[in-house]
């Protein structure tokens, strides 16, 4: 937490979970008696609904909401898996729980590929709880003694979500502003001082925008992210889930580095860095899903993991790695990776 002898005041510039999610989190962890946080909403209407993954729970937890108050409030269903779409037309589960249990040292799936080779094995989706419950249509919320619990993301409908978002985050000192940025004042430094909206002009010291890739940044974001007291994350996957992780640790990573004022050039280039490795991770399984063996050609990363599952099965982990084992093993798979 920061603290500050004098009020910080805080812009974020968003449409709907890119503009809720962060003022949630920060007006959950800043010093509400010295911090102001101004949402602009720019509205997203869609009724579709949103995929979390397992890590959101973190965010909730920051936040304060719990599985009662996203069932009750925002109509949320737990999930064990995430259906995503593939290269070749079809449809695979990546699973947020683990392929059976690792045994003097390897890993499930090394044993299951020897019983299938001797014709004694079942599918490998059979083995992996997570997805059985998902295929069953059930949730193992508080599993009973001898089974391993099991991590659940959620599927919540967009306009749901966002209200419960908007209230905790005005519950937490949060304030919502409507209309169009008219205006956006910078000193010779570069610092933004102040955003007129609607004939209201705000001051400003610390000032984030978040875009997702179907709504894209606007000419507002672009300077905002231009000037070193503000910042700009694009969220760009295509897969179920994946926007929210990267809303939310993108978040954190912000909060982690701000020093109450201004960015350093350093320290913005460092955001930027661990957010580029953090996309390079989803962009690997992004292209792994939508164009199969192809896609490792092109890319050297994905390559290299590609190369070295199908010589013996290994899995190597990245450096801010998004997804578990147990997701690359079901994509590698699905990919024809053997």
């Amino acid at each position: 937490m920061i603290g500050h002898s004098e009020n910080t005041h805080v812009f974020i510039l968003g449409k709907g979970v890119s503009a809720w999610l962060p003022a949630a989190i920060l007006a959950a962890q800043l010093p509400a008696q010295h911090t102001s946080i101004t949402v602009c909403d720019l509205g997203d209407a869609r009724e579709d609904a949103v995929i979390a993954r397992p890590s959101i729970c973190r965010a909730h937890d920051i936040i304060g909401i719990d599985d009662p108050a996203l069932a009750r409030d925002a109509s949320a269903r737990p999930l064990h898996a995430v259906p995503v779409k593939t290269f070749n037309g079809g449809e695979i589960c990546l699973p947020f729980g683990n392929y059976g249990h690792p045994y003097q040292g390897a890993a499930f799936h090394q044993y299951w590929l020897r019983a299938q080779q001797a014709g004694h094995a079942r599918p490998l989706t059979d083995y992996n709880l997570a997805l059985r419950l998902t295929e069953a249509g059930g949730f193992l919320g508080n599993p009973p003694k001898g089974l391993p619990a099991i991590d659940y993301g959620y599927r919540l409908p967009r306009q749901g979500y966002i209200a419960l978002l908007k209230r905790m985050a005005e519950q937490a000192g949060a304030e919502q502003i409507t209309g169009r940025i008219e205006a956006l004042s910078q000193n010779e430094a570069g610092l933004i001082q102040s955003i007129q909206i609607a004939g209201s002009q705000r001051p400003v010291d610390l000032a984030l925008s978040f875009a997702t890739r179907s709504l894209p940044k606007t000419g507002a974001q672009t300077r905002i992210d231009d000037s070193l007291n503000g910042y700009h994350l694009d969220v760009t996957s295509k897969t179920p889930g994946l926007a929210l992780h990267q809303l939310q640790t993108g978040t954190a990573r912000l909060l982690s580095f701000w020093p109450g004022g201004s960015f350093t050039q350093v320290e913005k280039a460092e955001i930027k860095r661990l957010h580029l490795a953090e996309a390079d991770r989803i962009a690997g399984m992004d292209a792994l899903l939508e164009q199969g063996p192809d896609a490792a050609r092109r890319r050297p990363g994905l390559a290299r993991k590609c190369d070295i599952f199908a010589a013996r099965g290994r899995i190597p982990v990245e450096d801010y790695e998004v997804f578990s084992k147990a997701e690359w093993l079901t994509a590698l798979m699905a990919s024809g990776f053997t």
